[in-house]
């Protein structure tokens, strides 16, 4: 997804959608790419946003017109949102070795199966503690229904 759907053809229900998804789960897991960033090389998406470099500031090379990776990868300043991320600094971000105070090292596969784990421990949790609730109920109701055969009832 991400190489083929992602960020290109938005008009297109589906790849609105799959980019939309990738830049939540980048932004609030404050992952990058699959299993890092370099995962969105030779990516469409970043074939069709430029990828020539620009102006030197000092020792920095900007790179505002090669995206190597979208903002969302990108470590954000507070208040910035999934739809509207600002970078702490956009140009670093992008730069091909950017450290981990600029981009997101962790690819979000290995972070979306520590949120399935965590999610997967909750449901079975929650399950067992109804199924023991359930087991409770069980006995009491046996226990009830032995000791309630001793008893006469009378007609009135």
């Amino acid at each position: 997804m991400i190489r083929d759907d992602y960020g290109i053809r938005l008009r297109n229900e589906r790849n609105a959608h799959i980019t939309s998804l990738i830049d939540r789960l980048q932004f609030y897991e404050e992952c990058c790419g699959s299993q890092n960033a370099s995962n969105w090389n030779g990516s469409r998406w970043q074939t069709t946003v430029g990828t020539s470099s620009s102006s030197i500031e000092g020792d920095l090379q900007l790179y505002s017109l090669f995206n190597s990776v979208p903002a969302t990868c990108c470590v954000q300043l507070t208040g910035a949102t999934p739809v509207n991320p600002v970078a702490r600094s956009f140009a670093r971000c992008q730069q091909p070795e950017a450290s981990k105070i600029w981009r997101h090292q962790s690819g979000c596969h290995e972070k979306l199966l520590q949120w399935l784990d965590v999610q997967t421990t909750i449901f079975a949790s929650v399950g067992f503690s109804f199924a023991i609730f359930q087991m409770i109920g069980v006995c009491t109701a046996l226990s009830l229904f032995r000791h309630a055969h001793g008893y006469h009832y009378v007609r009135a």
